[in-house]
């Protein structure tokens, strides 16, 4: 169960009492310009707004934290 007097670990905050803009969004397909998965394309599966970092899941095993700027949404 959340207790709700700690939802602001789990919400968009950059920790100095305002919002920071997030990137991406859950389910968002991304791809990783970056070595050694360059295009490479995974899905964000979770934000962690203390770190400013994305959840990425690459593949059926492999998630990998990226900041906003190591990850671009996916063109087809």
């Amino acid at each position: 169960m959340i207790d709700i007097s700690k939802i602001s670990d789990y919400i968009d905050c950059d920790g100095k009492g305002g919002s920071s803009m997030q990137t991406f969004k859950v389910g968002d397909v991304v791809q990783l310009p970056q070595k050694p998965w360059q295009g490479v394309t995974g899905v964000v599966v979770f934000y962690d707004a203390k770190r400013d970092q994305y959840l990425v899941r690459i593949g059926a095993t492999q998630q990998v934290y990226f900041k906003a700027d190591e990850i671009s949404l996916f063109n087809q």
